[in-house]
């Protein structure tokens, strides 16, 4: 038997070599992935931790840069820089992420938190830069942040990862939040008459009125068919007050004069609401006074029994109060003044003797420490835009402070205008009537400030058909033989004479009181036009009149004898001057026992309660027996929040607080559910 040998093959040595080559290649795509996984762990959990300091930055960047900016939206201080705002935000930024740096965006936003374009670049989001020679935008309400923080990998690097970044945004917004339609809110707490419409004009409300008085000293209080009346709201002669809305009140009692009662039987109910409200047709309710029916009183709603309110707008007072423009310098004058109003003067171009100047004359904001009275040529009331304005792209709004009063007593044919304003008066404008005093040259000098009682020209009679005589040595309204022009036109038949009031307690002529002027502060009038519009950001957004809450003045549209100009105001008119609500100072402090005055209050012949500030007149003339009534219209399209609001002569008056919601706290329509049943 042969064995035959067979030589091994060296194939499976050659495979040997070949399982240690792929194991170490293995090994590499192993170490790889592990060091990938490690790379995962240890870069993707510090990447996360960036990624939550990013966050942290972003969002306590958005809520100090909105911070920043509350007084521009909301008031209480100056408009701060873009390097300001700009700072405060890299501040936080980087106490919270040092690795933004300066990887980050932010854009202004608006209340609503839309992004707010730069008309200057391009329309491209408003950005906040590092700029201290521009601000942000007077609408500017919020921050976003976009921040983009970048960092060096640990284990990354060795698979050639240099960098690793990621981002974070926020947002933060201050919304000041708007009311719904309220058209008069009168403070007044005690007197009839809050709201009085009066003379042959025509008188319509649209929205909530809210008439603060229980009127406690009311001569004319009466039941009639059941129902008790208080008087606190009422219409004469012929104006009828039409209401597209509620009517609130404080008192128990039906509201109105008691003649509505006596007219066939007890007036439509109230406390109810109507079907469908708001109701179809509008208004749902008719009341009609006298049997004659020549004055007739519409409304959608009556709801008593509601809780008396103080001023609203007051600072504190629900979230909606507002700075005295004259007591606390805030935000509203142009950012650049910083907290120190400019002084102004107005051009003699529209001040006698210059009368009739051609073109336009611009006042700037500002502090007019002097009395202004516009008599001539077209007026602009500038905000801050334009030349004066370091950022004229942002429209600040332009705040005017009248220390000593402004008249606005245009001629025909000549228009005053202002958008994005708000006017501020102080102390009543001496001219002729409105406060006690007398010519010189060709200035009119206060000698004495008025009481709120009408003074008139001669021939003026009382509603007994008299003359109306002033038993006090001076006139009450100097004389006009020496008034240059127009003034010799506009307040003729001197010397003025002082209405005659009638006691509150016996309906009898009170011969202690007579008129020693209307006290005006603001007067808007003549025969020409004037539109003024509110502001539309910033503390006072949307409130065009402003009277100084610390010295008691009225406020007149179209309220001179003779008046027939068109007057517009878009926004808010605010006078709440007249101390206590109507109640007595005693003392000089504030009481509320009626024996500390038994008839603190006194009315003009009309009806019209008299007082040193508060009002807010409109028209003038009917029931003076003074033959110049006043025409035109006037048109406020926005709530008045005033202590007495009064109409008379032959005016056409429309307020509309539909056109402009503002939140009043603790008025029904405003910011508050319609009282159903």
């Amino acid at each position: 038997m042969t064995i035959r040998m067979r030589r091994p093959s060296r194939r499976p040595h050659l495979c040997r070599r070949h399982e240690r080559g792929q194991v170490v290649v293995l090994f590499a795509l192993a170490a790889i992935v592990v060091l990938g996984m490690a790379a995962v762990a240890v870069d993707g959990g510090f990447g996360l931790v960036q990624l939550r300091r990013a966050q942290n930055a972003a969002d306590f960047a958005a809520v100090a840069g909105t911070n920043a900016i509350k007084g521009v939206c909301q008031g209480g201080g100056s408009a701060p820089s873009n390097a300001a705002v700009f700072s405060t935000m890299q501040s936080v930024i980087d106490q919270n992420s040092s690795a933004v740096a300066a990887g980050w965006t932010g854009t202004y936003l608006d209340k609503a938190g839309a992004t707010i374009p730069n008309p200057a670049n391009y329309g491209l989001p408003w950005t906040v830069s590092n700029s201290g020679t521009t601000y942000p935008p007077s609408t500017a309400c919020g921050v976003a942040v976009r921040v983009s923080p970048s960092w060096s990998p640990f284990l990354a690097r060795i698979m050639g990862v240099s960098s690793l970044s990621t981002t974070a945004s926020a947002r933060s917004i201050l919304n000041p939040g708007t009311g719904q339609s309220v058209a008069i809110v009168a403070l007044d707490q005690v007197e009839p008459h809050a709201v009085l419409g009066g003379g042959t004009g025509t008188f319509s409300v649209y929205g909530t009125i809210f008439a603060n008085s229980t009127v406690p000293w009311s001569p004319w209080n009466q039941t009639h068919n059941g129902v008790s009346y208080d008087d606190v709201v009422d219409a004469k002669d012929t104006s009828n007050l039409i209401l597209h809305g509620i009517m609130e009140t404080v008192g128990p009692n039906w509201p109105l004069d008691w003649c509505f009662g006596t007219n066939g039987g007890a007036p439509p109910p109230y406390n109810s609401t109507p079907p469908g409200y708001p109701p179809t047709p509008d208004p749902y309710n008719t009341a009609t006074c006298s049997a004659s029916s020549s004055v007739v009183l519409k409304y959608d709603l009556i709801v008593n029994n509601q809780t008396q309110l103080t001023d609203p707008l007051l600072p504190g007072a629900g979230g909606s109060g507002v700075d005295d423009p004259f007591a606390t310098p805030t935000q509203g004058l142009c950012p650049q003044d910083g907290n120190a109003a400019p002084a102004r003067t107005v051009p003699a171009s529209v001040q006698p003797p210059n009368v009739g100047t051609s073109g336009t004359t611009v006042l700037l904001p500002g502090d007019y420490a002097n009395p202004v009275v516009i008599t001539s040529g077209n007026v602009q009331f500038a905000d801050c835009s334009g030349a004066y304005d370091l950022n004229p792209s942002g429209q600040y709004p332009g705040v005017f402070r009248f220390e000593k009063g402004l008249a606005i007593l245009t001629q025909a044919g000549t228009t005053v205008q202002g958008n994005n304003v708000m006017i501020a008066t102080g102390s009543p404008v001496p001219v002729p009537g409105n406060v006690p005093g007398s010519w010189s040259g060709n200035a009119f000098t206060a000698t004495g400030t008025g009481n709120g009682a009408p003074c008139y020209p001669s021939g003026v009679t009382n509603s007994n058909g008299q003359a109306e005589t002033d038993s006090r040595s001076v006139t009450c309204g100097g004389t006009t033989s020496s008034a240059p022009a127009p003034f010799g036109t506009m307040f003729a038949n001197g010397p003025y004479k002082g209405v005659v009031a009638y006691s509150q307690a016996s309906s009898s002529a009170d011969t202690s009181q007579y008129g020693t002027g209307t006290n005006y502060a603001a007067i808007l009038g003549g025969a020409g036009t004037i539109t003024l519009t509110g502001p539309t950001s910033g503390e006072y957004r949307d409130i065009v009149l402003f009277q100084e809450r610390s010295i008691p003045g009225n406020t007149g549209l179209d309220a001179q004898p003779g008046d027939t100009a068109t007057v517009t105001l878009n926004g808010l008119v605010y006078n709440a001057s007249f101390p206590c609500y109507g109640w007595p100072v005693v003392g000089g402090a504030c009481t509320t026992s009626i024996g500390g005055r038994s008839n603190p209050y006194d009315f003009w012949d009309v009806g019209v309660p008299f007082h040193p500030g508060g009002v807010l007149q409109a028209g003038v003339g009917t029931g003076s027996g003074y033959p110049r009534t006043s025409h035109g219209t006037v048109t406020v399209n926005g709530p008045s929040v005033v202590d007495d609001f009064n109409t008379d002569g032959g005016t056409a008056i429309v307020i509309d607080g539909t056109k402009n919601t503002y939140n009043l706290p603790g008025v029904i329509g405003s910011g508050n559910p319609p009282l159903v049943g």
